[in-house]
């Protein structure tokens, strides 16, 4: 089926996620943006980037709006596709995926009340950083983090916004976890994002609990060749704490 009405295919977060949230809180924006659910019945990243790229050449898009693991497929995308190149919008890129998972353990470490979690985090993060197996202390690192099923709070900067999530998460779709555990295997192992001199507009919420130091992710993107904007008082979601989507398309 031809899209050529929509503008843009978005690209969602995950591996194993869904767009059920823009599909709510944007769903002004339907006639311009396809907000897909990625087919989760995949078993490695590179079939996964192939399924999305048979959905953009069929579409008729104009480009990729891409949300945190969106964006390494957004760029994947853009690899395949023979011709003019689609307009990439990346939102929260994640550069390095372990790296971003230790930056949000180092956040919840210190924010955290309790001395039990402070310490499973802090023990989490020296695997990681003793030199061993990344894959395995990663693994680790993702289940200590995600044995707070409230750590997710993390990724709101504005309290209003964390409310309306949480008032309408009990609608949204889980986390499909084996889609999840294979494809970022895969990817960590075997891929790497990069630009690779492709234009991208970059935008990030400065209040990003998956990066470090957020200069250092602004001076990456911009030596890379992108256009980079940060979203103040915006966490993982600056699509979803500001009005990124009309900047993006305006009236048109």
């Amino acid at each position: 089926m031809n899209h050529s009405s929509l503008r843009y295919l978005f690209l969602h977060f995950g591996p194993g996620g869904n767009a059920d949230l823009e599909r709510k809180w944007l769903s002004g924006y339907n006639s311009k943006v396809d907000f897909w659910d990625q087919p989760k019945d995949v078993s490695s990243f590179s079939e996964l980037v192939h399924r999305c790229a048979e959905r953009y050449r069929v579409g008729g898009y104009h480009g990729i709006i891409a949300h945190s693991f969106g964006c390494d497929l957004a760029l994947k995308i853009a690899d395949l596709l023979s011709g003019s190149q689609p307009k990439l919008i990346l939102i929260s890129p994640l550069r390095d995926v372990p790296k971003a998972f230790v930056s949000l353990a180092q956040h919840l470490a210190d924010e955290t009340v309790s001395q039990e979690r402070t310490h499973q985090l802090r023990l989490a993060l020296e695997s990681v950083q003793s030199g061993g197996s990344r894959l395995d202390a990663f693994t680790q690192l993702a289940k200590v983090i995600g044995a707070d099923p409230l750590y997710y709070r993390r990724f709101w900067a504005q309290p209003q916004k964390l409310k309306a999530f949480e008032t309408v998460a009990v609608e949204l779709t889980p986390l499909d976890v084996k889609c999840w555990q294979t494809i970022l295997v895969d990817l960590i192992l075997n891929y790497q994002m990069a630009l690779n001199g492709k234009k991208a507009q970059v935008y990030m919420g400065a209040k990003d609990p998956y990066y470090g130091l957020i200069r250092d992710e602004e001076t990456y993107w911009k030596s890379s060749g992108a256009d980079v904007s940060l979203i103040e008082n915006a966490g993982h979601y600056p699509h979803l704490e500001s009005d990124l989507f009309g900047q993006i398309l305006g009236d048109s």
